[in-house]
């Protein structure tokens, strides 16, 4: 069947806290974000969204917030996630918007002849994150406390961390993720607590009755496909021990490397600004900073 090979990394996280997820095509963007939990290891008792930053759209489930001001995101129970995961190289996944745990997830393969119909985790780096700890440098702060025993702090902060489970066993929640097998019956969209409970009484995930109404930045609808100028994924032909770090580094210098061409190509040929390529592109200031200083190598070398 059709799936996605999605690479999910902890922003700010060092070293990268990451795992790489085969995901089913055909489900819905609450769905995703159920899937996405149980592999990162939220509890799920959090409001999530996504955001496409170059589509210029972002989900989230409607029926968790009654909020006037949260009408420009499309319904993460209503949409699903192929057009919009097939246009960009990465997005942005939210957890819980007080510790405001950002993922970016990287789309590494779309694969036609996935053997499963059900999703599995097959590599990851990193332990499991402390939740409601205050995102991701609150967890740094606490790790840091449960180092030293004499910190003032470090009894309470102790007994936050005493029932947390730190360890990723990825066996147990691959056979966790089994049970989501995709099924032909199509139902009503699902909000995340009907997707929920659907998944601790043991059901499959059902195909969702999409309502189309999903609109991206300058009017396009959801169907039209934009070209995006970036690498072609790497390929992921070690699926079972993954590939080497080494391997992994070099293929993200490579793709650095190409990043950097097509940011001058775009400024040379487009009247776009520097910063209107960097938001296309989905590149942060940190990321850019590097391709800046990775661009004065190139050129020292040049010369």
């Amino acid at each position: 069947m059709k799936a996605y090979q999605l690479k999910i990394t902890i922003k700010d996280s060092h070293p990268p806290i990451w795992r790489r997820v085969m995901v089913p095509a055909g489900i819905s963007f609450n769905q995703l974000a159920l899937i996405l939990n149980e592999t990162m290891g939220w509890s799920g008792g959090h409001m999530n969204c996504f955001e496409f930053a170059s589509l210029g759209v972002e989900f989230m489930d409607l029926e968790e917030t009654f909020e006037d001001d949260f009408s420009v995101f499309q319904d993460a129970s209503a949409e699903i996630i192929d057009t919009y995961v097939e246009q960009v190289k990465s997005f942005t996944y939210t957890y819980d918007f007080g510790d405001d745990w950002r993922h970016q997830v990287a789309v590494e393969q779309i694969l036609t002849d996935y053997p499963l119909n059900y999703p599995q985790v097959v590599k990851y780096k990193g332990d499991v994150l402390y939740e409601d700890c205050g995102g991701i440098y609150g967890m740094y702060e606490l790790l840091d406390i449960l180092k030293n025993k004499k910190h003032p702090q470090y009894g309470p902060m102790a007994a936050f961390a005493e029932d947390a489970v730190r360890y990723f066993d990825m066996e147990a929640v691959n056979e966790d993720l089994s049970s989501l097998c995709c099924v032909g019956d199509v139902r009503p969209p699902m909000s995340m607590e009907e997707i929920y409970e659907a998944y601790w009484a043991g059901e499959p995930l059902y195909t969702i009755q999409e309502t189309g109404t999903g609109r991206m930045s300058g009017g396009q609808k959801s169907g039209e496909v934009i070209p995006f100028p970036g690498v072609s994924p790497a390929s992921m032909a070690q699926q079972e021990d993954g590939l080497s770090e080494d391997m992994e580094d070099a293929i993200a210098f490579g793709e650095n490397i190409t990043l950097i061409q097509v940011i001058e190509m775009l400024k040379a040929k487009t009247d776009m600004t520097e910063q209107k390529i960097l938001d296309i592109l989905e590149i942060d200031d940190d990321h850019y900073a590097m391709l800046q200083q990775l661009k004065s190598i190139m050129d020292s070398h040049k010369t």
